[in-house]
């Protein structure tokens, strides 16, 4: 999960520097009214931010793997004491 949030940041600030790079660097004139450079750097920040927006949710209901662990320890004591009322 650790290299997804290194990723995740990593592409942000491609895509960042990208979009000042092609605005302010003199060099990149050419790609300020080429309309591909433009289609590709659009692509890039959608897929940023559907990775923020999207895939960067945290686990907000409150399931972890402890409880996860627990409701199966409480399935078992409680099959084993359906076992002796039947």
């Amino acid at each position: 999960m650790k290299s997804f949030k290194t990723l995740r940041i990593v592409i942000t600030i491609v895509d960042v520097v990208c979009l000042l790079a092609v605005l302010f660097v003199p060099a990149l004139e050419a790609a300020k009214h080429n309309f591909f450079a433009w289609l590709i750097l659009g692509l890039l920040t959608l897929y940023v931010l559907f990775m923020w927006l999207v895939l960067g949710r945290r686990n907000t209901n409150g399931y972890d793997a402890e409880s996860d662990r627990e409701a199966d320890i409480s399935k078992e004591l409680l099959s084993q004491r359906n076992k002796w009322y039947m």
